[in-house]
């Protein structure tokens, strides 16, 4: 079993194009593990915490730094974007679509994929819960503007979402980490890890049911859609990658897949009576796509460190690494 653990994770990015295709084929199954996300969010959230050291991300949540990229990722790259889009000539509903998907926070989710591929999983943290607490005021400015000037946000909602998903986990992992003994700790967390392994790949299979329902209703929208979520999502994580690449990897890596991943479950939650039917099938395919980051970071994390030649080709949206 554990042999079988290891090359899922190995493996991990196949295995999660692999679960988005069987989720498009079974809508059903995928559409009867959609509720139970949210459960298997907390617990992912809570394994990947428990190899975090609380003190170290409270003083990483101290620093300037989490919050420059908070106002980075759901600020400025949601007016570039929707400025952008602008200037295509997107109006209307799918404007608002695509500036309430670029004013959406990192998935909760976002530390365990960055961990997945070996990168800092605390600084990822960090960025995921500053993005979080400064989106509602970036996306009331957006439902403002584009959708209607007496527009609100369900904090109620909100906070209650925050303080499950982000403060539940935190709390019960500190609680572990202070009663229970290091060495214990030590020894029983890569078998924790192994469950967080199968937690991650259960997301795209879960959430691949709306695209498939707007396929059914319009497969050629459907696929313009998908299309829009993911130079959404690449182009952000591109973005946030060359942003922080002067750093080094270790800084650039989890910077690129945070910026890339938007967890719209949460602005549906929070504002979905504000927004379009546009922005429902468009966050599903935003949902999708952000799993290539972790894979498109890895790729170009293994290219820097090889001192051959590398041709990059993009085949749609996902990024295929030669190396010659």
């Amino acid at each position: 079993m554990s042999k079988l653990i290891q090359w899922l994770a190995h493996h991990g990015p196949i295995v999660m194009v692999a679960c988005c295709i069987l989720g498009f084929i079974f809508p059903d199954l995928s559409q009867m593990l959609l509720p139970t996300l949210p459960y298997f969010l907390f617990f992912l959230m809570f394994f990947t915490l428990l190899g975090i050291n609380q003190r170290q991300l409270l003083r990483r949540m101290a620093s300037p730094r989490p919050w420059l990229f908070a106002l980075l990722q759901t600020g400025l790259m949601c007016v570039f974007c929707t400025g952008l889009a602008y200037l295509l000539g997107a109006r209307g509903a799918l404007l608002l679509a695509i500036a309430a998907t670029t004013a959406t926070a990192p998935l909760f989710a976002t530390s365990a994929l960055v961990k997945s591929i070996g990168y800092d999983a605390l600084q990822a943290m960090a960025y995921t819960i500053a993005a979080t607490i400064i989106m509602p005021v970036i996306l009331l400015v957006v439902l403002w503007l584009f959708a209607a000037p007496d527009s609100r946000i369900d904090f109620g909602v909100y906070t209650q979402r925050l303080l499950i998903f982000i403060g539940g986990p935190i709390l019960l992992a500190g609680f572990i980490r202070q009663y229970v003994n290091e060495h214990i700790l030590e020894r029983i967390y890569p078998k924790v890890s192994q469950i967080a392994v199968i937690l991650v790949f259960t997301f795209p299979f879960g959430l691949v049911a709306g695209f498939r329902h707007s396929v059914n209703t319009d497969w050629q929208y459907g696929l313009i859609l998908l299309a829009i979520a993911s130079v959404i999502c690449f182009g952000t994580c591109i973005l946030g990658f060359f942003i922080y690449r002067r750093e080094g990897l270790d800084e650039a890596i989890p910077a690129a897949i945070a910026s890339g991943s938007r967890n719209v479950l949460l602005t549906l939650t929070i504002a979905g009576t504000y927004l379009d039917t546009v922005f429902f099938a468009t966050d599903w395919c935003a949902a999708i796509t952000h799993v290539y980051d972790a894979d498109y970071c890895k790729a170009v994390a293994s290219i820097s460190g090889r001192k051959s030649r590398a041709r990059l080709m993009i085949d749609g949206y996902r990024m295929i690494v030669i190396i010659k």
